[in-house]
Protein backbone atom coordinates (compact mmCIF):
# COMPACT_ATOMS: atom_id res chain seq x y z
CA UNK A 1 0.00 0.00 0.00
CA UNK A 2 1.42 3.37 -1.00
CA UNK A 3 0.81 6.55 0.91
CA UNK A 4 0.69 9.85 -0.93
CA UNK A 5 2.43 12.61 0.99
CA UNK A 6 0.68 15.51 -0.75
CA UNK A 7 0.98 17.86 2.25
CA UNK A 8 4.78 17.54 2.08
CA UNK A 9 4.69 18.79 -1.51
CA UNK A 10 2.59 21.77 -0.46
CA UNK A 11 5.25 22.96 2.00
CA UNK A 12 8.10 22.66 -0.50
CA UNK A 13 8.10 26.31 -1.65
CA UNK A 14 7.09 27.92 1.62
CA UNK A 15 10.65 28.58 2.88
CA UNK A 16 11.74 30.90 0.03
CA UNK A 17 8.34 32.64 0.00
CA UNK A 18 8.49 33.24 3.76
CA UNK A 19 12.04 34.59 3.42
CA UNK A 20 10.92 36.98 0.65
CA UNK A 21 8.01 38.22 2.75
CA UNK A 22 10.28 38.72 5.75
CA UNK A 23 12.71 40.69 3.57
CA UNK A 24 9.93 42.98 2.33
CA UNK A 25 8.71 43.61 5.87
CA UNK A 26 12.26 44.28 7.08
CA UNK A 27 12.78 46.65 4.16
CA UNK A 28 9.77 48.67 5.34
CA UNK A 29 11.65 49.51 8.55
CA UNK A 30 14.79 50.64 6.74
CA UNK A 31 13.62 52.60 3.68
CA UNK A 32 12.13 56.04 4.38
CA UNK A 33 8.86 56.74 2.61
CA UNK A 34 7.25 60.10 1.91
CA UNK A 35 4.48 61.49 -0.24
CA UNK A 36 3.60 59.40 -3.26
CA UNK A 37 5.55 56.31 -2.20
CA UNK A 38 3.98 56.40 1.24
CA UNK A 39 0.53 56.53 -0.35
CA UNK A 40 1.31 53.56 -2.60
CA UNK A 41 2.73 51.53 0.29
CA UNK A 42 -0.31 52.24 2.49
CA UNK A 43 -2.69 51.19 -0.28
CA UNK A 44 -0.69 48.03 -0.91
CA UNK A 45 -0.85 47.08 2.77
CA UNK A 46 -4.56 47.89 2.96
CA UNK A 47 -5.44 45.77 -0.06
CA UNK A 48 -3.15 42.95 1.08
CA UNK A 49 -5.08 42.78 4.34
CA UNK A 50 -8.38 42.80 2.45
CA UNK A 51 -7.29 40.08 0.04
CA UNK A 52 -6.08 37.83 2.85
CA UNK A 53 -9.73 37.14 3.75
CA UNK A 54 -10.38 36.03 0.18
CA UNK A 55 -7.35 33.75 0.29
CA UNK A 56 -8.64 31.99 3.39
CA UNK A 57 -12.16 31.43 2.08
CA UNK A 58 -11.42 30.68 -1.55
CA UNK A 59 -7.93 29.24 -1.33
CA UNK A 60 -8.06 27.07 1.76
CA UNK A 61 -11.77 26.30 2.07
CA UNK A 62 -12.63 26.13 -1.62
CA UNK A 63 -15.80 28.19 -1.19
CA UNK A 64 -16.60 31.28 -3.23
CA UNK A 65 -17.68 34.14 -1.01
CA UNK A 66 -18.15 37.52 -2.64
CA UNK A 67 -18.72 39.64 0.47
CA UNK A 68 -15.12 40.54 1.37
CA UNK A 69 -15.54 44.07 0.03
CA UNK A 70 -18.70 44.49 2.11
CA UNK A 71 -16.90 43.58 5.34
CA UNK A 72 -13.97 45.77 4.33
CA UNK A 73 -16.44 48.64 3.87
CA UNK A 74 -18.21 47.89 7.16
CA UNK A 75 -14.93 48.16 9.02
CA UNK A 76 -13.99 51.36 7.20
CA UNK A 77 -17.40 52.93 7.86
CA UNK A 78 -17.16 51.84 11.51
CA UNK A 79 -13.85 53.65 11.93
CA UNK A 80 -15.00 56.74 10.04
CA UNK A 81 -18.34 57.06 11.86
CA UNK A 82 -16.70 56.34 15.20
CA UNK A 83 -14.12 59.09 14.78
CA UNK A 84 -16.31 61.72 13.09
CA UNK A 85 -19.80 61.26 14.52
CA UNK A 86 -19.03 59.83 17.95
CA UNK A 87 -15.71 61.58 18.59
CA UNK A 88 -13.81 58.39 19.45
CA UNK A 89 -10.07 58.10 19.07
CA UNK A 90 -8.66 56.07 16.23
CA UNK A 91 -8.02 52.85 18.12
CA UNK A 92 -11.40 52.65 19.92
CA UNK A 93 -13.09 53.37 16.57
CA UNK A 94 -10.94 50.69 14.93
CA UNK A 95 -12.03 48.20 17.58
CA UNK A 96 -15.69 49.16 17.01
CA UNK A 97 -15.33 48.79 13.23
CA UNK A 98 -13.77 45.35 13.59
CA UNK A 99 -16.45 44.32 16.11
CA UNK A 100 -19.33 45.47 13.88
CA UNK A 101 -17.83 43.69 10.84
CA UNK A 102 -17.33 40.56 12.95
CA UNK A 103 -20.91 40.57 14.26
CA UNK A 104 -22.37 41.06 10.78
CA UNK A 105 -20.04 38.33 9.47
CA UNK A 106 -21.28 36.02 12.21
CA UNK A 107 -24.89 36.76 11.32
CA UNK A 108 -24.26 36.16 7.61
CA UNK A 109 -22.19 33.06 8.40
CA UNK A 110 -24.85 31.48 10.61
CA UNK A 111 -27.52 32.25 8.04
CA UNK A 112 -25.57 30.67 5.20
CA UNK A 113 -23.81 27.91 7.14
CA UNK A 114 -25.10 24.98 5.10
CA UNK A 115 -24.78 26.66 1.72
CA UNK A 116 -21.99 26.03 -0.72
CA UNK A 117 -21.04 26.62 -4.31
CA UNK A 118 -23.34 28.86 -6.32
CA UNK A 119 -25.78 29.36 -3.47
CA UNK A 120 -23.12 30.74 -1.13
CA UNK A 121 -21.93 33.04 -3.90
CA UNK A 122 -25.48 34.30 -4.47
CA UNK A 123 -26.10 34.97 -0.77
CA UNK A 124 -22.82 36.79 -0.24
CA UNK A 125 -23.06 38.94 -3.37
CA UNK A 126 -26.65 39.77 -2.42
CA UNK A 127 -25.43 40.84 1.02
CA UNK A 128 -22.83 43.05 -0.60
CA UNK A 129 -25.34 44.65 -2.96
CA UNK A 130 -27.86 45.26 -0.19
CA UNK A 131 -25.18 46.79 2.02
CA UNK A 132 -24.02 49.04 -0.82
CA UNK A 133 -27.56 50.30 -1.43
CA UNK A 134 -28.26 50.85 2.27
CA UNK A 135 -25.02 52.74 2.93
CA UNK A 136 -25.44 54.85 -0.20
CA UNK A 137 -29.02 55.88 0.58
CA UNK A 138 -29.04 56.16 4.40
CA UNK A 139 -28.08 59.83 4.68
CA UNK A 140 -28.40 60.12 8.44
CA UNK A 141 -26.04 57.24 9.17
CA UNK A 142 -23.47 56.99 6.38
CA UNK A 143 -23.79 60.54 5.00
CA UNK A 144 -25.03 59.13 1.69
CA UNK A 145 -23.15 59.09 -1.59
CA UNK A 146 -20.99 62.06 -0.57
CA UNK A 147 -19.27 59.97 2.07
CA UNK A 148 -17.95 60.99 5.45
CA UNK A 149 -15.90 64.17 5.57
CA UNK A 150 -13.24 65.42 7.96
CA UNK A 151 -11.98 62.01 9.05
CA UNK A 152 -9.02 62.71 11.32
CA UNK A 153 -5.63 61.34 10.36
CA UNK A 154 -3.80 58.71 12.34
CA UNK A 155 -1.94 59.93 15.42
CA UNK A 156 1.47 61.32 14.44
CA UNK A 157 3.69 58.44 15.39
CA UNK A 158 6.78 59.38 13.37
CA UNK A 159 9.82 60.46 15.34
CA UNK A 160 7.71 61.60 18.30
CA UNK A 161 6.53 58.09 19.10
CA UNK A 162 8.10 56.20 21.97
CA UNK A 163 8.80 53.23 19.72
CA UNK A 164 10.11 55.44 16.90
CA UNK A 165 8.00 53.82 14.18
CA UNK A 166 5.70 55.47 11.69
CA UNK A 167 2.12 54.44 11.03
CA UNK A 168 2.77 52.71 7.71
CA UNK A 169 5.50 50.61 9.25
CA UNK A 170 3.08 49.59 11.96
CA UNK A 171 0.72 48.28 9.28
CA UNK A 172 3.43 45.94 7.99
Amino acid sequence: MTVDYAPARLWRGVGPAAAACAAVVALAFVVPAEGYYLNILMQAVTYAIAVSGLVVVLGYCGQISLAQAAFFGIGAYGVAIGTVDFGLGFFPALFCGVAVAGVLGLILGVGSLRLGGHYLAMVTISFQQILTLVLTNWLGFSHGPDGIRNIPALPPWGSASPAGISSWRCAW
